[in-house]
């Protein structure tokens, strides 16, 4: 059972997401032990919101800190994901709750 609580950070609609107040967004998550980014309403990838999750992935492998998880709805942002690799380094998953309890299987460091 999880002793604690991830931290959700959902993803605005990022055309409409000025890059700067996307990154304060994720600033907040970095260091969060438990992290599940919620791309559900998300259903295009702009090349912000890829550099933003490259950067968090980057930072929480330099800290040791665990992976954080991705929830993705869009069959069309799975794929721009997969083409670009990103299954290989976070765990994608369609719902939140799906992402959340996944924290109570084996530790994924990132």
């Amino acid at each position: 059972m999880l002793q604690e609580t991830p931290r959700i950070l959902t993803v605005p609609v990022c055309f409409r997401t000025p890059a700067q107040e996307l990154h304060a967004q994720f600033l907040r998550v970095y260091d969060e032990a438990l992290i599940v980014v919620d791309l559900t309403g998300v259903d295009t990838l702009d090349p912000a919101l890829l550099a933003e999750l490259a950067q968090l992935r980057l930072h929480r492998r330099t800290k040791s800190l665990l992976l954080g998880r991705l929830v993705v709805a869009s069959q069309n942002v799975r794929n721009a994901l997969s083409a670009v690799g990103f299954e290989r380094h976070w765990p994608i998953f369609r719902t939140v709750d799906e992402a959340a309890a996944s924290f109570d299987g084996p530790n994924l460091y990132a």
